[in-house]
């Protein structure tokens, strides 16, 4: 059932369906956190960090991941199911634990509207630290 799901959100993305394509998506999808490249790698370690980084690349192009920076360190997480260009599915915030040191993306209720005097943004990450739910307990 996963699989079959993961070859459909590659073909409703408008790639072809690759055994790679799928090996690194189903990553996400089992995973279903943040990952560094780093992370990934160590997964699928029968993949070179090349050949990994064009399909993340060609993924977050085609808005299936999304990317972020927290704490030095780029971090890829799978983009909410509608995510396109009519749905801004990015707004949210990326959440790093003091204490596990587990990265999430949090919904929220609201975001802030930031307008600046003559600039477009085109992207606002907001990351934020503190303790997760896990170690609050």
């Amino acid at each position: 059932m996963l699989r079959l799901q993961i070859k459909n959100i590659i073909k409703e993305s408008g790639l072809t369906v690759t055994k790679i394509r799928v090996k690194v998506l189903s990553v996400f999808m089992q995973s279903m956190k943040p990952m560094t490249l780093q992370s990934i790698n160590k997964l699928i370690n029968d993949l070179d960090r090349v050949t990994l980084f064009r399909v993340l690349s060609i993924f977050e192009e085609r808005k299936i991941i999304h990317s972020f920076v927290i704490d030095h360190n780029k971090c890829y997480a799978l983009c909410s199911y509608e995510c396109n260009d009519d749905h801004n599915c990015h707004k949210h915030i990326h959440f790093k634990c003091d204490d596990c040191h587990e990265v999430s993306c949090l919904s929220v209720v609201s975001f802030p509207q930031i307008v600046a005097k003559n600039h477009i943004i085109n992207n606002l990450n907001i990351n934020a630290s503190g303790k997760c739910a896990n170690c609050i307990i």
